[in-house]
């Protein structure tokens, strides 16, 4: 419901305490009366009537005449005592230009008919810049650089994700050869620490990395056999040890001797050289440290009694033997 002003409702309800001798009553307004084109306008309509009365407000359809167009229609009533006011909202709009009238509309109250007011509605053009009409030569246009950076800055975090995965599978694919290259000297089933390291020698044999020249992983595999037969035979992490300690370790546990602990310190030593490409030992030593290799493990592979020969008994052979032994 549409609020009144102050004037209109001292009216009505003064009007009310004079039942019957109020007159129905139309009142017409357009605000505004002068439009831009495709702007709006109000038309206004109020009835001032009794109650008791019956009224029928005009029905408004989608335009009023081939100019002018109904955007929208409101209706709004107020009721004090015996009169009431019904207060009908037309919302006009139109798209041409010109002085259009606005024909009077019918409201029928208890069966008579009276007609609103009718009112002209001007409706003008929009004025134009004449700045806006001038032709302007066209530009060619303006080539701009973009560096590669630019282009491609946006990928950034998809070619970090990428190169990141790419180490990832790599680092993995080394990891599973390297450690099927080290499984393929682990017996299966286990076999002593001397069997095992002797079939391994075989094995590397089988290889023919000194015919290839990839001295890298012959002296790889040479150097892990040799360190897992000691981790097995006596009971030591000799794969975790460095190769400067590795020999000074056996020879102060007497597990080696002196000799023996130099020589594996000298090969340790030409072995890390080859592993990581930056020399390669002299050719003669290949081979040299292959037969050393499997010397050394024979001498102390575990001795059992009926290996003993029965013309050693003299008491120095007897002591190595038992010092061997306790290797």
């Amino acid at each position: 419901m549409r609020s009144l002003s102050i004037a209109q409702v001292l009216v009505i309800f003064i009007l009310s305490l004079l039942p019957y001798s109020v007159h129905s009553q139309v009142q017409t307004e357009l605000n505004p009366d002068i439009i831009l084109i495709g702007d709006t306008a109000s038309l206004k309509i109020t009835v001032t009537y009794d109650a008791r009365q019956k009224v029928i407000l005009p029905q408004i359809g989608d335009s009023l005449n081939s100019f002018l167009e109904v955007s929208n229609v409101k209706i709004d009533s107020m009721k004090v005592g015996n009169n009431a006011n019904y207060i009908q909202t037309i919302t006009l709009t139109s798209f041409d230009i010109g002085d259009f009238l606005v024909n009077s509309l019918p409201v029928v109250i208890d069966g008579d008919t009276l007609l609103t007011s009718s009112k002209r509605l001007e409706v003008k053009d929009l004025e134009v810049d004449a700045d806006l009409d001038k032709m302007y030569p066209i530009k060619p246009i303006i080539p701009q650089e973009i560096t590669w950076w630019e282009k491609n800055k946006k990928y950034l975090a998809y070619w970090v994700v990428g190169i990141l995965l790419a180490i990832i599978i790599i680092v993995l694919i080394w990891l599973y050869l390297k450690a099927a290259k080290k499984n393929k000297y682990v017996s299966k089933p286990l076999l002593p620490p001397y069997e095992e390291a002797l079939e391994n020698l075989k094995k590397l044999d089988k290889e023919n990395y000194l015919s290839k020249q990839n001295y890298n992983q012959f002296y790889t595999d040479l150097s892990f056999i040799v360190r897992r037969y000691f981790s097995r035979r006596f009971d030591f992490p000799a794969m975790a040890l460095l190769s400067g300690d590795l020999p000074p370790y056996m020879k102060n546990k007497e597990l080696l001797t002196e000799s023996e602990a130099e020589q594996l310190s000298a090969f340790l030593k030409d072995s890390d050289l080859a592993k990581f490409g930056r020399t390669i030992p002299a050719e003669e030593k290949h081979k040299y440290y292959r037969n050393w290799i499997e010397e050394i493990i024979q001498k102390t592979r575990p001795i059992l009694e009926e290996d003993i020969p029965q013309h050693m008994q003299d008491e120095v052979e007897q002591e190595k033997l038992r010092k061997l032994d306790k290797r």
